[in-house]
């Protein structure tokens, strides 16, 4: 079993009433809410910090061109249409 601490927040009362709401509907805890709703926003973060080390390990590769390069390139393709 996970063990669990006590965490104490302030959020505006009409996202706590919208929590109930929720918690109502699908006959969930609102521990399991938050819980569910934090691991979510962290795993996004995450992919987002994996994506944007991705990307600027290929910028760093040899023969890869920047992103000012592209933009330049953009817009002479754009110019000559």
């Amino acid at each position: 079993m996970m063990r669990k601490i006590p965490l104490a927040t302030q959020i505006p009362k009409a996202l706590k009433v919208a929590m109930d709401q929720a918690c109502e509907r699908k006959g969930c805890s609102l521990s399991y809410l938050i819980t569910e709703a934090i691991q979510d926003k962290l795993d996004d973060l995450h992919e987002e910090e994996a994506l944007l080390a991705m990307a600027m390990e290929r910028l760093s590769e040899p023969g890869e061109r920047s992103y000012q390069d592209f933009k330049r390139t953009m817009r002479l393709t754009r110019s000559r249409a």
